[in-house]
């Protein structure tokens, strides 16, 4: 048998199902004794519709570098389908919904990039269904492709058999130098029948570490929150700044308040980062070109072809230690207001008064993301899967920056009212 190690999905979702079918989803790993194989971390996006449920789910997984396979175990695999998503998109809607960080005007903060994960675990060979009623289907396709299932996990297997679950499998193979490193998978989508609301997270800590991030985006009709999970949003009272540390960026001062907030309740909050109202099109208008023309089926699945049908787009997020995912999440219609993406942080305006030359932060200007503009302010941020805040950004020019301009401005028309005089 091969080096190996096993990255499973094993999420089963209770399903409130019109058609009358359950489904499951999210993520996990099991490793092979004498592989090192952990999942991370999730970015997940749930299209919620009356008769079809969508999810995308992407792993980053640490480890040796060796090959590992994503199981989704189905109540019901009927009507189902499998395919891999546009890795754009999961970055495009990530993008979109991630916080913001913006410093004072006149803060010192340090911009360096953060380190995202290494792309390529890339998928080996197609989806494969495997069918409940047949005993054994699950072990059967384990053999046949040199794997075996941890038996310290068979007990969990033995739930999924019991109620004979359907299987989707995928073999995924990281890049060479991934040993050691984080590296993120290709992106999974499935559709599946009926109205799915229910995340499972007790398998999710097969595999995982400490801890787990998870960052789930909502696609539906109106707000959703978690059942039996405390909710929260960040204080923004607590948004003030540090001028003490400047070795913090924007991005490192927002996760201090986040961690802070998440911790509550035992590690077993869910924060409510951003809410918005969007449509297809307004969407569509805040991503590359390049990531629209590679994302039109994921578009089209999460938000329909109607360009200005309104969805509302809910970003949920935890980093859960391992003893809260002990039970499911269950999420909720919910009222509330639209979250802003956008954190300001307050600051002292006598330190900023105080500082040589006004004002002038010495952290750079980092634009918000826009069309075509990944490259500058996605990635400033980090991925999103690791940092969760996008970059740092500030609503006014530095002081110098300021005066220069005025300087410019003044002798531009200066010379313009000369050369007015020399007309006369």
């Amino acid at each position: 048998m091969k080096p190996f190690s096993f990255a499973t999905a094993l999420t089963v979702a209770a399903a409130l199902s019109v058609a009358g079918h359950d489904a499951s989803a999210c993520g996990s790993c099991v490793a092979q004794p004498g592989s090192v194989q952990l999942v991370t971390d999730h970015r997940m996006v749930l299209a919620l519709g009356a008769d079809r449920t969508t999810l995308w789910d992407q792993m980053v997984v640490q480890g040796d570098g060796r090959e590992f396979a994503w199981i989704l175990p189905l109540q019901n695999a009927t009507g189902a389908t499998v395919d891999f998503a546009a890795p754009e998109f999961m970055d495009a809607v990530d993008d979109f919904t991630a916080p913001f960080s913006i410093p004072p005007v006149c803060a010192v903060f340090n911009s360096r990039p953060v380190q995202a994960p290494s792309p390529g675990a890339t998928p080996v060979g197609v989806p494969e269904i495997l069918h409940g009623e047949v005993p054994g289907a699950l072990a059967t396709w384990l053999a046949a492709n040199d794997l075996a299932m941890p038996q310290q996990h068979a007990a969990l297997i033995a739930q999924y058999e019991a109620v004979h679950s359907d299987y989707i499998a995928v073999r995924f193979q990281p890049p060479r130098f991934a040993r050691g490193t984080r590296t993120i998978a290709v992106p999974v989508r499935v559709r599946m029948r009926g109205l799915c609301v229910s995340l499972p997270l007790r398998s999710i800590s097969i595999g995982t570490g400490d801890t787990t991030g998870v960052v789930l985006i909502v696609v539906a009709p109106s707000r959703q929150g978690p059942m039996g999970f405390p909710e929260r949003v960040i204080p923004r009272e607590q948004l003030v700044w540090d001028y003490d540390r400047t070795d913090l960026s924007a991005l490192d001062a927002y996760l201090r308040v986040f961690r802070r907030t998440a911790a509550l309740e035992r590690g077993r909050t869910w924060i409510a980062e951003s809410v918005a109202e969007t449509t297809r099109a307004e969407f569509e208008a805040r991503i590359s070109t390049a990531a629209r023309a590679r994302s039109v089926t994921d578009l089209d699945v999460a938000f329909g072809a109607q360009p200005e049908r309104l969805a509302v787009v809910t970003r949920l997020r935890a980093e859960l230690p391992a003893p809260a995912l002990d039970q499911d999440l269950q999420l909720q219609a919910v009222d509330g207001p639209v979250i802003s993406r956008e954190y300001h942080w307050s600051g002292d305006a006598a330190v900023c008064d105080a500082r040589p030359g006004g004002g002038d932060s010495g952290g750079g200007v980092i634009a918000p993301p826009g069309p075509d503009a990944r490259g500058v302010a996605g990635d400033a941020g980090g991925s999103h899967l690791t940092g969760g805040a996008s970059c740092a950004c500030r609503t006014q020019r530095p002081a110098r920056e300021n005066r220069q301009i005025d300087a410019v401005v003044a002798a531009i028309g200066a010379t313009m009212l000369a050369r007015r005089g020399r007309r006369r």
